[in-house]
């Protein structure tokens, strides 16, 4: 449960006495949030990123920033999705033999890295949150994205198609959803906590997967 501590000191002269008093707010009702993910067939989807958007003068407490790394090896990204609080640095690695050159033209993070050779880059922070599509000036099949979060409400499915946000305090919210394949807009609907356990199972639209050929140009 998360408590929200808001001291307040007054005083008050009566008959030439001076009294003080300290209120202590007491506990903000919260919740968790359970989020299932599946597909048109009933299957669990993984990778799907979720996130609630938090009302207007609700306060926050951010999530501490992480550090994460974003593989290359055999021409692919893993892992394909990766979703960090804002502030959080990536590094990239280069598993392969041969090179990479990873870029972004996203509006979260514009950049890119060249890795002739195996090793890691240096730690870039990731400070605007937003979608960054990942790819590869060498090979063009080689795609991921990074997720970042300005909310501390926000997961992402695993195998089981499972997402859960712990003491979400009570209020209305936006819950928004997306993955690499979903059809359309990302999914926008409205979620409201109210001290008991809120269940959401969602079925999504996916796109087929993508057919990827892999280059054989490595150098």
């Amino acid at each position: 449960m998360t408590w929200l501590l808001s001291n307040s000191i007054g005083f008050l002269s009566v008959a030439g006495a001076v009294c003080a008093w300290v209120v202590v707010a007491g506990p903000t009702a919260a919740a968790d949030v359970n989020l299932s993910f599946v597909d048109s067939e009933g299957a669990d989807v993984q990778d799907v990123v979720a996130t609630l958007e938090v009302p207007d003068g609700q306060p926050v407490v951010a999530s501490a920033p992480v550090e994460v790394e974003v593989n290359q090896y055999r021409q692919s990204f893993e892992p394909l999705v990766t979703m960090v609080p804002i502030n959080s640095d990536v590094r990239f690695r280069n598993s392969d033999s041969f090179a990479h050159h990873v870029y972004s033209f996203s509006k979260a993070k514009s950049f890119e890295h060249r890795q002739s050779t195996s090793g890691v880059t240096e730690a870039m922070t990731l400070d605007k949150a937003g979608l960054i599509a990942l790819g590869c000036n060498i090979h063009d099949h080689m795609l991921a994205y990074i997720y970042v979060s300005d909310t501390p409400y926000y997961g992402l499915s695993g195998k089981d198609g499972f997402v859960q946000m712990q003491d979400v305090p009570d209020g209305d919210y936006v819950l928004k959803i997306w993955h690499p394949r979903l059809k359309g807009k990302a999914i926008e609907k409205p979620v409201t906590v109210g001290g008991d356990t809120v269940e959401v199972r969602e079925t999504l639209e996916l796109k087929p997967p993508r057919k990827v050929k892999k280059s054989l140009y490595s150098r």
